[in-house]
């Protein structure tokens, strides 16, 4: 999401808040290690560049500096949302957290209550509150697409990464995800541009060519894809690699 931060400290019930409580401004994160926060915003641009390995370390690390800091277990209920035995362990972790927190971090907490309570609850709401209080978060999107694709609202889930397009200050996953989409959506050329701009907003990220090795499987262009997995691949994606041995061998097998 972003590299450098200006963090705000005050002093509040012997809790340390990083960053700004007035509407427009980041989601606020209240922790009582500055070493946390820092490490959770690495966690979180990692999670960005699908470097989970890397965010999910960093999230640990950061827990470790504060066992009671709420957005690094919301974060692990978050990725862990498939896996119900990790989601509901994290997720009880952080609704137990203790302490005072900003309004957003309250928001989060009572949608992961419901969550807790069903994994296909509604909470697209908490999410919307989210973004109404902080439009200038990449992340208030990124939570608000999470809750509508719990519920399968794929076409709000578009609307909120096209929104997020003009207002990101980190766009480069935003184009990747609505390449998926569009893809979704059979439609190809715009999943086509959404890729190229992916790619050249980051183009030191190798997932950027495994997205595209994506679209071009999509469209039978298998030598294409294999050319891009194993660029990905090269520069230290090693997931691209059986993607590439597959297109590597459809294509053989049609005499491409």
């Amino acid at each position: 999401m972003r590299r450098v931060f200006i963090v705000f400290l005050m002093m509040t019930c012997g809790v340390m808040i990083y960053g700004q409580t007035e509407k427009g401004s980041k989601i606020p994160l209240t922790s009582k290690s500055e070493s946390a926060i820092n490490l959770f915003y690495e966690a979180e641009r990692a999670f960005l560049d699908v470097n989970f390995d890397k965010a999910l370390e960093l999230l640990k690390k950061a827990k470790e500096a504060d066992p009671d800091f709420f957005m690094a277990d919301f974060y692990q209920a978050w990725y862990n949302f498939g896996d119900k035995d990790k989601f509901l362990e994290y997720a009880t972790s952080g609704v137990k957290c203790p302490g005072e927190m900003s309004k957003g971090e309250e928001l989060l907490k009572e949608a992961l209550k419901k969550l807790i309570d069903d994994q296909k609850a509604d909470v697209r709401g908490y999410g919307k509150k989210l973004v109404s209080l902080y439009p200038d978060d990449d992340m208030s999107y990124w939570i608000l697409f999470f809750f509508q694709n719990i519920v399968g609202d794929k076409e709000g889930a578009m609307q909120t990464m096209k929104e997020a397009m003009t207002k990101a200050t980190y766009p480069a996953p935003v184009y990747n995800i609505c390449g998926y989409l569009y893809m979704d959506q059979q439609k190809y050329d715009e999943a086509l541009k959404a890729f190229d701009r992916y790619i050249e907003l980051s183009p030191e990220n190798p997932n950027v060519y495994d997205s595209k090795g994506d679209y071009f499987m999509a469209m039978k262009e298998y030598r294409k894809a294999y050319d891009s997995f194993m660029k990905a691949y090269k520069m230290g994606f090693k997931v691209s690699y059986k993607k590439a041995q597959k297109a590597e061998h459809i294509a053989d097998s049609l005499g491409l």
